[in-house]
């Protein structure tokens, strides 16, 4: 009986010489890039945490509160200057109100002595307690926001949370550190809303006296009330 052949085996393929394909080196940075990348996010990271102490404690003395005018001894020595000065000018503003009145049924007709009268009532006591007047809703306001707040509320220790919140551990990924630098950026805007608000509550107490001894005339009682 005859066989018939078997089939040739294929041939075996060449082995890749070894050497020949080389893994792949480290790169020319050797980690470098990365180790740039964590030091910058650490240094953003620290002067986060640097900046942020100051600005929670100030924010701390402010929140929702407007500074008492009674404890600055300046505010209160301009506001005397200002009401010696409306004190001054109430002798020109009785002289011009009785030349007003007299007027009145032949220069005017709008104004007689039982309109005039009352005004300088008003702006001469206004004018001599704007001080008090002013310091009472001062202190009016700032109860009101410790009564929204609660009786329990702890400024210091609110901030205290905030700066744990926000101040990033070592190595903290770069979107954290500028969430963080956001959160300092706004937390300055409050700050300079603070100093805005008390200037102009400053301002406008010692130009009181004499804003409120407009009143005295007609003419002048748009200039009072702004």
């Amino acid at each position: 009986m005859t066989m018939s052949p078997l089939p040739a085996a294929s041939p075996t393929p060449n082995p890749v010489p070894p050497g020949l394909f080389p893994p792949p080196e480290p790169g020319i940075d050797f980690g470098i890039g990365g180790f740039i990348a964590d030091q910058i996010n650490t240094w953003f990271a620290n002067l986060a945490a640097r900046a942020i102490t100051p600005l929670l404690d100030a924010l701390a003395v402010s929140l929702l509160a407007t500074p008492d005018v009674a404890d600055h001894p300046r505010i209160q020595d301009l506001w005397r200057a200002m009401s010696v000065l409306a004190n001054g000018g109430f002798g020109l503003l009785v002289l011009l109100a009785g030349l007003l009145v007299m007027g009145h049924e032949t220069i005017q007709t709008r104004y007689a002595l039982k309109e005039i009268a009352p005004r300088l009532v008003v702006a001469f006591l206004g004018a001599n307690s704007s001080f008090f007047l002013t310091t009472q809703a001062i202190a009016l306001a700032n109860a009101l926001s410790r009564a929204v707040l609660g009786a329990r509320f702890d400024a210091e220790r609110a901030a205290n949370a905030i700066r744990r919140l926000i101040i990033l551990p070592d190595g903290a990924e770069i979107f954290l550190v500028l969430l963080t630098l956001v959160a300092i950026v706004l937390l300055v805007l409050l700050l300079i809303t603070f100093i805005v608000r008390a200037s102009l509550t400053s301002l406008l107490v010692i130009a009181s006296p004499l804003a409120l001894a407009c009143l005295a005339l007609p003419q002048l009682d748009g200039l009072a009330r702004l």
